[in-house]
């Protein structure tokens, strides 16, 4: 079995820090599972809680004001003793239970256990269809989405005027399901960026600095000078921005080398990349929109 980087990285967590760990990303993709690997392989007592499957536990935690508490309430669904100074607490499905983030601080603080946390999100990207901002996904699918990206590829459409690019892109970012603008930046469609951006300010999407639209094996044309206009911009107009790895290796799984060297050549700020704070990705994602 091929060895993931992500088993370094939490080994070298389990050595080195004393922080909680925090692993998130797509849903059936290994997650619990390397998380429980990495454990075991370096001899760690833990105990795991899916609080997907006892949300009696979620509440209790919720309620919890302070470790004993929290003790007491994970030895009623606990399947094994635990120790404290020894035992790590994993949680699994933690995306679902916000309530709980307020908790975790207090908990790391104290200093009793070590805790690692899992969760998931339910994300496609979408491919656009027309200028009306048709989807390849229809409801109710597409409204189940937690998190959903909105391009335009080659294959299902093809490259027109800048008005209609404009439009096919702007009629997306109307759909209240779509959350992101993947690479805007593709010069094979070219588009009028101000509008694009301005759109994205009133509808409330992300738009996407794709890692590798700058790669220079990439077909997709005059990224870099796109990119760094749609920064400007979104500068400019203080929009949000999404920074995007868009891997189709392995290996460039959460590489944004060269999505950062734009951000810095530009000096875009910080405040406006969501990558850098959950708190700033939250009001993107659909699942927390309807809370």
């Amino acid at each position: 079995m091929l060895q993931r980087k992500i088993e370094k990285k939490i080994s070298d967590w389990i050595r080195d820090s004393r922080k909680a760990l925090l692993i998130d990303g797509a849903r059936q993709v290994g997650k619990t599972y390397i998380i429980r690997k990495a454990l075991k392989d370096n001899g760690c007592d833990y105990i795991e809680f899916n609080l997907l499957k006892t949300p009696a536990l979620a509440e209790l935690l919720a309620k919890s004001e302070t470790v004993e508490d929290m003790m007491a309430n994970l030895s009623l669904f606990a399947d094994k003793p635990f120790t404290k100074g020894k035992t790590f607490l994993f949680f699994d499905e933690i995306q679902e239970f916000r309530e709980l983030t307020t908790k975790i601080k207090f908990w790391v603080d104290e200093g009793s256990f070590r805790y690692v946390f899992s969760g998931s999100l339910l994300g496609v990207e979408l491919n656009i269809l027309d200028e009306y901002g048709t989807v390849d996904l229809e409801e109710p699918h597409l409204g189940d989405m937690d998190v959903t990206i909105a391009s335009l590829h080659k294959p299902c459409i093809q490259p027109g005027s800048r008005e209609y690019n404009t439009q096919c892109l702007i009629s997306a970012m109307k759909n209240p399901h779509i959350n992101i603008i993947g690479h805007p930046d593709d010069g094979r469609y070219m588009v009028d960026m101000e509008a694009v951006v301005q759109a994205a300010k009133e509808y409330h999407t992300l738009l996407e600095l794709n890692n590798n639209s700058l790669n220079p094996r990439c077909t997709r044309q005059n990224a870099r000078e796109n990119d760094m206009e749609m920064l400007r911009l979104c500068k400019k107009y203080q929009v949000p921005i999404v920074m995007g790895s868009d891997a189709h290796y392995y290996e460039d799984i959460l590489n944004h080398e060269l999505a950062l060297d734009v951000i810095k050549e530009t000096e875009f700020p910080e405040e406006l990349v969501v990558n850098t704070d959950r708190e700033k990705l939250y009001p993107f994602i659909n699942k927390y929109q309807k809370v």
